[in-house]
């Protein structure tokens, strides 16, 4: 039985990625499944804040996430008591705001942050703390866990991609070392609009005739499972780094968008 879904996406910034997280968490929820929602966002600012609403979560969410979309998410579990939680051990909030039973491991994560940010082992680090996060959860609530995440936080090989420009060993990789059951869905598109995380505004076009963006469809949203997917065929990652391995090794299953669009940034961020 599946532990945790780990639903991805090529990039952040893009409304269309999040629609279709809402959608899927709205399908699990019409079938009477019982499942907790995992967000790439602060762990320790969420657990600390998910009582004081929506407005006072969104401070445990980076700038690119402060959108419509994802507080759509929120309210939904929030009106459906749904759990939900942080697996990023990057914190968002003030240290003074952080509950007291949670200052020891707040500042061991900040000594990890100090030390390795901007290094390429930081990324390691951080999937392994993440995936921790993720593994305890399924170890508490007994349900499935529904975690949303980037693309890159989830493919099968990660960490043993050949030519990978970006080479780390994944969420998904760590949690398979714990015998945890995971399934993994990426998310792609062949063209849009999109915010980076600066919140600047780009655009993109991938005309890659052996990636599964050229399979998209405008106007509908291609699902494929991997053993669909001739092994010919790559994909994206961001909008311009192609992975080195094909997608049918790195994904369990690809969800492909014809075009996509910017996010829509609430008017209180900060």
């Amino acid at each position: 039985m599946t532990e945790v879904i780990l639903v991805g996406e090529a990039f952040h910034g893009a409304k269309n990625f999040w629609e279709y997280k809402l959608d899927l968490i709205r399908q699990y929820h019409s079938k009477g499944i019982l499942f907790d929602v995992g967000f790439e966002a602060d762990e320790l600012g969420i657990e600390s804040l998910k009582t004081k609403g929506v407005v006072a979560l969104f401070d445990a969410f980076p700038k690119i996430f402060k959108t419509k979309q994802v507080a759509h998410i929120i309210r939904f579990c929030l009106d459906n008591d749904i759990p939900f939680f942080g697996f990023d051990p990057r914190g968002r909030i003030n240290p003074d705001r952080i509950d007291r039973r949670l200052q020891q491991k707040a500042k061991r994560y900040q000594n990890v942050y100090d030390t390795y940010f901007g290094t390429d082992e930081y990324f390691t680090i951080r999937d392994e703390l993440m995936a921790n996060t993720i593994c305890d959860h399924v170890k508490e609530s007994k349900k499935l866990q529904i975690c949303l995440t980037a693309n890159l936080h989830i493919k099968k090989n990660g960490s043993k991609e050949n030519d990978a420009r970006l080479r780390l060993k994944s969420i998904r990789e760590y949690l398979d070392d714990e015998r945890v059951s995971t399934y993994s869905i990426s998310q792609h598109s062949k063209k849009g609009n999109y915010l980076g995380i600066d919140l600047s505004k780009r655009s993109y076009e991938i005309n890659d005739v052996f990636c599964i963006e050229n399979l998209a469809v405008p106007g509908e949203i291609i699902q494929i499972k991997s053993d669909k997917i001739d092994k010919q065929y790559g994909c994206y990652i961001f909008d311009h780094i192609r992975e080195s391995d094909p997608a049918c090794e790195s994904y369990d299953e690809m969800i492909i968008h014809n075009c996509v669009s910017e996010p829509d940034i609430m008017n209180f961020i900060r």
